[in-house]
């Protein structure tokens, strides 16, 4: 039995030495102190923790009963020992740190999120979207309207007799959730909407440089959406390129024409007597 018990202080010296060698602890004193403080490895080790899983807990201000709440999850590696301290270190309690840690947040992304003031259950809402932490962040920063109406839904939902209109507000959040997304707050995605442009027109017209009112003055003027774009893209205003299509010139054949140092109207009188491009040019240099 001596014998036994000996074998076992020995191996617990060597863990104890591995630990200051692997910079757990700083030396023997540290080791002295940490056990006057009320470590049982014996505990800690009965739970399933190794002895530096343990006394990493322990001198981060862990203590015994708290860190049975993390026996499961961290003895299945669900989680890890040090991406606990670091929520610790972040002012998380631990059962806010394992509800954030298992709902797929780290430490940094957890804090980032809490000083914007988005609860866990707001962020997992945004991340079942398929948002980022930092896109959540992006949108609470970059829309504060999406906070007026989350907060409009929490209100409405205080009564019963609003449900109607929570479904309502949740509908238009649903919505909007896709604008912000490709970059159009609020005021952006109904404007575009209202005036008939679906989000991937409005997108595509915004890509090329175009804003609303002439994405309207385009439609306005006959031209289809890939039109409108090709057509700006090539170095026409509206009006010219108005002139050019009225005269039955698609863009292709109005840069052809226009390089050559034709007008629309020439192009057309040339092409209304059976003259080609290169029959034009050929035929002008003549002076004919």
């Amino acid at each position: 039995m001596f014998y036994n018990f000996g074998i076992k202080q020995l191996e617990e010296i060597l863990e104890w030495k591995k630990l200051i060698s692997n910079e757990v602890i700083k030396d023997l004193s540290e080791m002295i102190n940490i056990i006057s403080n009320g470590f049982n490895s014996n505990e800690w080790i009965s739970l399933g923790f190794t002895l530096e899983q343990g006394v990493k807990l322990f001198k981060n201000g862990i203590n015994f009963n708290d860190a049975k709440k993390l026996k499961e999850k961290v003895i299945k590696n669900a989680i890890s020992v040090d991406e606990i301290i670091k929520f610790k270190r972040n002012g998380f309690s631990i059962q806010d740190a394992l509800e954030w840690l298992l709902s797929g947040f780290n430490s940094y992304e957890a804090k980032l999120l809490r000083q914007q003031g988005i609860t866990l259950v707001q962020a997992k809402m945004f991340k079942s979207k398929g948002y980022s932490a930092n896109e959540i962040i992006k949108l609470n920063q970059d829309n504060q309207d999406m906070i007026i109406i989350k907060n409009a839904i929490i209100f409405v939902m205080k009564d019963i007799a609003k449900i109607i209109a929570a479904l309502i507000l949740i509908i238009v959040i649903n919505f909007y959730y896709q604008w912000a997304k490709a970059g159009f707050n609020i005021i952006e995605a109904l404007e575009w909407k209202i005036n008939n442009f679906s989000l991937q027109q409005a997108k595509e017209l915004k890509k090329n440089g175009f804003n609303l009112n002439e994405a309207k003055e385009w439609k306005r003027a006959g031209f289809k959406i890939n039109e409108a774009i090709g057509w700006k893209k090539n170095g026409f205003a509206l009006n010219n390129a108005r002139e050019w299509k009225d005269n039955d010139f698609n863009v292709s054949e109005a840069i052809e024409w226009r390089e050559n140092g034709f007008s629309s109207s020439e192009a057309k009188n040339w092409k209304k007597k059976g003259f080609n491009l290169s029959e034009a040019i050929k035929w002008r240099k003549k002076r004919i």
